[in-house]
């Protein structure tokens, strides 16, 4: 299994994590204490920062919100007492995959204050994560 490096950019700083794809998707962590190494290429960038700054301006980009939700997953954070099941299938439509999107169908999903708090209530969960830095 090789490592994929991952840029998450959270209150303000930038942390690498190792994001592990087998039979279960997860970030590398010890007893629940995400590894941020230091001097590490990284693939992708998620930018939590930005995703919380639109969602309290009401904007929502459907797939850096729903990619940030789904990390959050797979760190082991349970995003599924946060957002509702329909709030989730906004975001997933809200994408506009081509592989599950009618051909020239564009979905573009109506938020409400609700929902807007939801998924700003679960980015903000993210902060509450603990770190430790590996060189």
């Amino acid at each position: 299994m090789n490592p994929y490096f991952i840029k998450v950019k959270l209150n303000g700083e930038s942390l690498i994590f190792n994001w592990i794809s087998d039979d279960n998707d997860y970030v590398e962590n010890e007893n629940g204490v995400f590894l941020n190494y230091q001097k590490v290429a990284f693939e992708e960038v998620y930018d939590f920062d930005n995703v919380l700054k639109d969602l309290k301006q009401k904007r929502v980009n459907c797939p850096n919100t729903l990619n940030c939700v789904n990390l959050m997953t797979d760190m082991g954070l349970d995003t599924k007492n946060l957002i509702k099941d329909n709030t989730y299938k906004k975001l997933f439509w809200g994408c506009n995959i081509k592989a599950v999107t009618p051909k020239d169908a564009i979905y573009e999903p109506i938020w409400n204050k609700s929902e807007f708090q939801e998924l700003i209530d679960c980015i903000e969960k993210l902060k509450s994560i603990e770190t430790k830095k590996i060189n």
